[in-house]
Parts: structure tokens; sequence; C-alpha cells
């Protein structure tokens, strides 16, 4: 999905940020049923390097997103590297 995409679905909602790489022990699916729980306006992006995970966990990730209908709520916006200077530019929609 483009950035212009994700940021349309952005648009008026609470954003919920994760940032950290992708990894079982990290909590990102605790993540996304969290958002489940959550009214209509609140989304969840996921934020890091994906680089060291593996296949099957992103791909748990995104089933789990499905399963819970979650598709235009929650987004992974991975491959991205935090700074202090790059923190407040992720967070701008």
């Amino acid at each position: 999905m483009s950035s212009g995409i994700v940021a349309s679905f952005l648009l008026n909602k609470e954003i919920i940020t994760f940032p950290g790489r992708l990894s079982s022990w990290k909590g990102q699916e605790s993540f996304i049923k969290l958002i489940s729980n959550l009214p209509d306006n609140y989304s969840g992006l996921i934020v890091g390097p994906y680089e060291d995970a593996k296949k099957k966990y992103y791909k748990k990730l995104l089933n789990l997103i499905r399963d819970y209908n979650l598709e235009d709520r929650v987004f992974l916006s991975l491959g991205f590297y935090w700074t202090q200077l790059s923190l407040p530019v992720a967070l701008k929609v």
C-alpha cells in the first residue's frame, strides 16, 4: 500500500505508533489485538526495521491483521530506522 493511501486511512484518526524491529518477543501481536479492541477512530502504525525478521513472523502479523479485519486500521511501515530526527517525521501524517 502506498504511503499516500495509508495517509488517507489515517486522516482524522487517533494514531498509536509501535516503534521497533519485528520480533515475536517485541509484542506486535498484542499491539494488533489491542487495536482490535479500541473504537474505530483508532489506528495502529508499526514502524521499524524488518531485515532480521523471519518471513514467517511477518506473514503471521499480516494474517492477524486480516483475521481481525483491521486492514484499514493497522499498517506496517517497515524498513525504517529510528533516529532522533526521524521520529517527528514518522509521526507526521
